[in-house]
């Protein structure tokens, strides 16, 4: 991603920020059971949406994520 392309989740990163949140070890431990539950066609933004909020703020993590997709087949 080059760096104009992070600059919507840098922003989201800044300005988003919630009164809870989970750390990055906490997102990497609930990432498979995030991506389980969008394989079987849940809304796993609804049902986990701390994991959905870091991801949405933290390119790492993303990255991870999208290699579970990958992996699982759901890119």
């Amino acid at each position: 991603m080059t760096s104009q392309e992070n600059l919507p989740r840098l922003f989201r990163a800044i300005f988003g920020t919630q009164e809870e949140e989970i750390t990055c070890a906490m997102c990497f431990e609930l990432l498979d059971a995030y991506v389980d539950t969008e394989f079987t066609g849940a809304d796993a933004a609804a049902l986990l949406p701390y994991v959905h909020q870091h991801l949405d703020c933290c390119p790492q993590c993303y990255e991870l994520y999208e290699g579970l997709q990958q992996i699982a087949g759901l890119d």
